[in-house]
């Protein structure tokens, strides 16, 4: 995550001027303060915020790393660690919520091994996937990348997986996964664990059984049968088109 001081950093009063620009949150509670520190250096922001509300409401401008702020994206990757204990804990900033006390760092960016394949063309995609990530051979089974999940993924489960060439289950293992890199940050023996899983996902995706109702609904698109729809939902004035979206079915 990219961060940029705003108004707020001089003072460290955590009250910059962009104090607004997302929304104010309910659960900030302007008659209840919050003393944590970013990067080393004191801020004092309301209750009841999350780590990346926090450093909005502490001035800083986030220029790269916000992302989804749904814990989807898996941009916004950070270690803290909470006042008295020793432990150097991992979280996604956009959904862990501030603790009083708290020193907090993002991390911008991990470098991590990307190997390139094509996808289609192997025809034993799990021997494939260990030859392009060697060291996964070399897992010490400490599951330091399991405990540095924000999203409780049993890492060390599909590494085992993948060396066994399992694809299916690293893919049913890892599918939750939002690429933040922390588990590679963490890792002692240098691995990669989920863009190896990625590319184990994508071959497992890639021999699946293409599903009978999608290639009907491409039909029905490429035919036009959802043309007028579209036509009608552009020519909606825009509050019109934000109520009926806040009133649509939501179908689990």
């Amino acid at each position: 995550m990219r961060v940029q001081a705003g108004p707020g950093k001089a003072g460290g009063s955590g009250m910059g001027e962009d104090r607004f620009s997302m929304g104010t949150p309910q659960s900030a509670r302007d008659d209840e303060r919050v003393k944590f520190s970013y990067q080393g250096v004191p801020y004092q922001v309301p209750a009841g915020l999350t780590i990346m509300r926090a450093l909005e409401m502490a001035g800083f401008q986030i220029l790269h790393g916000s992302g989804c702020r749904a814990g989807f994206c898996g941009a916004c990757a950070t270690v803290y660690r909470d006042a008295g204990s020793p432990e150097v804990r991992v979280a996604l900033a956009c959904q862990t919520p501030l603790h009083p006390g708290m020193d907090v760092s993002l991390l911008s960016y991990v470098p991590v091994h990307r190997a390139d394949y094509d996808v289609a063309a192997s025809a034993d995609a799990a021997g494939e996937v260990n030859r392009l990530y060697p060291e996964l051979a070399t897992c010490l089974g400490c599951n330091t990348c399991t405990k540095s999940c924000p999203v409780d993924l049993d890492v060390m489960g599909y590494v085992g997986a993948l060396l066994s060439g399992d694809l299916p289950r690293v893919a049913e293992l890892s599918f939750p996964c939002v690429s933040c890199g922390l588990c590679a940050a963490r890792c002692p023996a240098g691995i990669t664990p989920f863009t190896a899983a990625l590319h184990a996902r994508r071959a497992v995706g890639r021999r699946a059984p293409r599903a009978p109702e999608l290639a009907r609904r491409i039909a029905e698109v490429h035919a036009g049968a959802y043309d007028g729809e579209l036509r009608h939902l552009r020519g909606l004035d825009r509050a019109v088109l934000e109520a009926a979206y806040h009133a649509r079915e939501i179908r689990a």
